[in-house]
């Protein structure tokens, strides 16, 4: 790198870098995809299941954020609809729900929490040490800053079919109805 100026260097090394992160990211895709559980599962006891989904409404430029949470007897203790009006994609609005699913734990003061979705590329942005660099990096950052508030918190990924609580309340929470931060 002979007469190279230190912008370039900096340039190469943070492309190198991001390659390294994409690089990364597609492996922990492949393992846990493999992973991911086809059914829901209660927590155990002393322990809150929060699972988040979020929804987008293209033919509205909108979306909707469903939060439902459980305790070990599969007994829901808390629920939550939110219609997210601006255009956004698939992937933002999923950061959103799991930002939602850590606010509503953190709310009713949950000390042990494990949150479930079904957006493998969410579950992986914030199971992964380090810094996200990605144009959502700060929402990621953000959950997981929340996250730490908790004396025991797991991100986890669940399959879809295992996730429909969620994913009803997500669709639900369409902008054009009345349904805004329904708790219990």
């Amino acid at each position: 790198m002979t007469g190279s100026t230190a912008e370039d260097i900096v340039a190469n090394s943070r492309h190198i870098l991001w390659e390294f992160g994409e690089f990364s990211q597609s492996l922990q895709q492949l393992n846990m995809t493999a992973s991911g559980c086809s059914y829901w599962k209660a927590p155990i006891e002393g322990v809150i299941k929060v699972n988040f989904d979020g929804a987008t409404f293209a033919e509205w430029g909108a979306g909707g954020i469903g939060v439902i949470a459980h305790d070990y007897t599969s007994a829901c203790v808390s629920r939550r609809m939110i219609p997210v009006n601006f255009k956004a994609s698939s992937e933002h609005v999923e950061l959103l729900a799991a930002t939602a699913a850590v606010d509503l734990a953190r709310e009713k003061e949950w000390l042990h929490v494990i949150v479930e979705g079904d957006c493998l590329s969410v579950i992986n942005k914030l199971t992964t040490d380090g810094r996200d660099f990605s144009i959502l990096g700060n929402l990621v950052e953000d959950i997981k800053k929340k996250a730490s508030y908790f004396s025991s918190c797991q991100f986890s990924y669940i399959k879809r079919e295992a996730n429909s609580a969620a994913h009803r309340l997500a669709r639900a929470a369409n902008p054009r109805a009345d349904a805004s931060h329904t708790v219990l």
